[in-house]
């Protein structure tokens, strides 16, 4: 038996649900505020995220000081605080897991805020990857810059981070959102890359595929390693656009009509679950239910199949942000109406909110008394605490 997952996730890019913070004791009073909301709502595991931009919310010899932690990239806070949100968070009985985005390298573009790529680069820190390997950025349609996935050196990279993310701190696992090849697509900006490491008769799309498929894999390799060697429980997980593909482009693929993360992010996350390169995945299913072109009780039942037969553990990803965004997501039933229809599909472990501030929002009282049921019916301390 593993408990129902009740998860949050706390985005710092862009200082979304974490301020900069001047001082040690200033950070540590905004951690504790979330800590005291988790407990609140009984919420079992945090999604923080530790690696917003290329950058580190912790001591890296691989990646400098976010600019999202002190306010200038590279600025040390004067202390390593991921050892004390680690212990804090499971003195709270609550997991820690460490959200990364392997391959964003600024929210800054191109066009807006330098006139070339290699003016953008230098102004990040001197000791950002992305700065001294500038060769190995590519541009988004945006113009903003990602690390080339096709690169060895980059794949190397991400695994290093990895790496020295888990042989130093007491995290409870690794943990992907859905930004892997940008939602603004590259072009053909890296077809220097794709015509030398492609293999025979290989596509730009199966390509960069398996590309991804490679970093996926290599963490999931060396997580079961370090896990079998120390006795550690370490989990990785992914939580990408709820559409793999849509049944018109190909029949196994679920009955919706919207973007596809096979065919625009390159991602296969079908493939990750059912190879079990993967411990748990957390589809974004952010549309209500009865939504015409992405229905929620569809993409649900979908992934209930696909995690069928697999030791993959399905979560789901809630939009709690989308309240007060139109006149169906003004309504208390939305997303309770949501967690009724989970609690019917056997396969759903649990669900992961985004994001933490929309906890603290008052501009909406419909969302008030939906967090308030939420608490108090399905995450309390006498509903459903545990899965088969």
């Amino acid at each position: 038996m593993r408990r129902e997952v009740r998860g949050v996730w706390v985005a710092t890019v862009n200082n979304i649900d974490f301020p900069t913070c001047e001082s040690i004791p200033q950070f540590q009073e905004a951690f504790i505020r979330i800590l005291d909301t988790l407990e609140h709502y009984h919420i079992t595991d945090l999604f923080f995220q530790l690696r917003p931009c290329n950058d580190a919310f912790y001591a890296s010899e691989l990646n400098p000081w976010s600019e999202y932690l002190t306010g200038a990239q590279g600025k040390d806070p004067g202390w390593d605080p991921l050892p004390w949100m680690v212990a804090a968070t499971h003195r709270r009985g609550i997991k820690f897991h460490a959200w990364l985005n392997p391959y964003r390298v600024t929210g800054r573009k191109v066009g807006e805020d330098a006139a070339t790529k290699e003016e953008l680069l230098s102004s990040l820190h001197e000791e950002n990857f992305a700065r001294k390997r500038m060769d190995l950025v590519v541009l988004d349609g945006r113009g903003a810059p990602i690390l080339n996935p096709g690169e060895p050196h980059v794949k190397q990279f991400i695994l290093d981070t990895i790496k020295e993310l888990v042989e130093k701190y007491d995290i409870d696992g690794i943990h992907f959102d859905d930004y892997f090849y940008p939602y603004a697509d590259i072009g053909k900006n890296d077809e220097v890359t794709y015509q030398t490491y492609r293999l025979e008769h290989e596509s730009l799309g199966d390509f960069r595929r398996r590309n991804v498929d490679e970093i996926i894999y290599a963490i999931h390799r060396y997580l079961q390693t370090v896990n079998m060697e120390t006795n550690r429980k370490l989990r990785f997980g992914v939580s990408p656009f709820a559409i793999w593909r849509n049944y018109s482009t190909d029949q196994r693929g679920s009955k919706t009509n919207g973007a596809q993360t096979y065919d625009d992010h390159y991602a296969d996350t079908r493939k990750w679950v059912k190879k079990q390169w993967i411990d748990y995945i957390v589809p974004q299913v952010y549309w209500e239910i009865g939504h015409p072109h992405a229905d929620y009780r569809e993409l649900v039942s979908w992934w209930a199949d696909v995690v069928k037969g697999t030791s993959v553990d399905l979560y789901i990803g809630l939009g709690l942000y989308r309240y007060g965004s139109s006149e169906v997501w003004n309504r208390e039933s939305t997303l309770l109406d949501q967690l009724a229809f989970n609690r019917t599909v056997p396969e759903v472990k649990g669900h992961v909110i985004f994001s933490y501030r929309h906890f603290h929002r008052t501009d909406c009282p419909p969302l008030i008394k939906v967090l308030e049921k939420i608490r108090t019916q399905y995450w309390n301390e006498s509903s459903k605490s545990t899965v088969e």
